[in-house]
């Protein structure tokens, strides 16, 4: 029984990594409710091609925001590498003027990838509003959190965004890809600590 149990758990495992594009995508949706992570954990292992992908793109995730912000003023809210119609990139999405503006910056060229696109604050869920008021009143900018992570725990950042509680505490939650695993790392919003 305890060896059936076991190859379930590797099967739920692998079908979760083998979603692990649309889990990455869905993680900081605009409209649906976040989750919260209590603690620097590995969460296994990124898929292989987006993996591969990864690896070998250019830019870091941090450079990636930097060639964001030349067009996209604002705070960075989320940022996530993806392959994106065959090209290795990264959606950057910045809180300014009331809005949530969508980017995609080619992760080896750092050349904007098509138009960048909006979301007026008005349409945001409330998770997202909460989001929003916790990057308004952090201390620490995302890309200061994702360095901090990649130096305390190693590794390359893959996506990292804010995540606001309901108790009104915020954290950055980071996702790292060292030695080809997945690790998430959490930052304090206000005092930059790893939690």
């Amino acid at each position: 029984m305890r060896d059936l149990l076991s190859k379930r758990s590797v099967l739920a495992a692998a079908t979760l990594l083998a979603a692990a594009p649309l889990a990455l995508a869905a993680k900081h949706p605009l409209s649906s409710p976040g989750s919260q992570a209590s603690q620097s954990e590995e969460v296994g292992t990124p898929p292989r091609n987006d993996a591969k992908a990864f690896e070998s793109a250019r830019l870091s995730l941090t450079q990636a925001i930097a060639e964001s912000q030349k067009e996209m003023r604002g705070k960075t809210l989320d940022s996530r590498f993806e392959v994106w119609q065959g090209k290795p990139a990264y959606l950057i999405r910045t809180y300014s003027a009331n809005q949530i503006w969508q980017t995609r910056i080619d992760a080896d060229s750092g050349r904007p990838l098509g138009q960048p696109r909006t979301v007026s604050q008005s349409e945001l869920g409330p998770q997202v509003q909460r989001d929003v008021t916790a990057l308004n009143n952090a201390q620490t900018s995302l890309d200061q959190a994702i360095g901090d992570a990649e130096q305390q725990k190693g590794g390359k950042a893959v996506m990292a965004s804010v995540k606001a509680s309901s108790s009104g505490t915020a954290t950055y939650d980071i996702d790292l890809v060292k030695n080809g695993r997945l690790r998430t790392a959490m930052i304090d919003t206000s005092t930059g600590q790893t939690r």
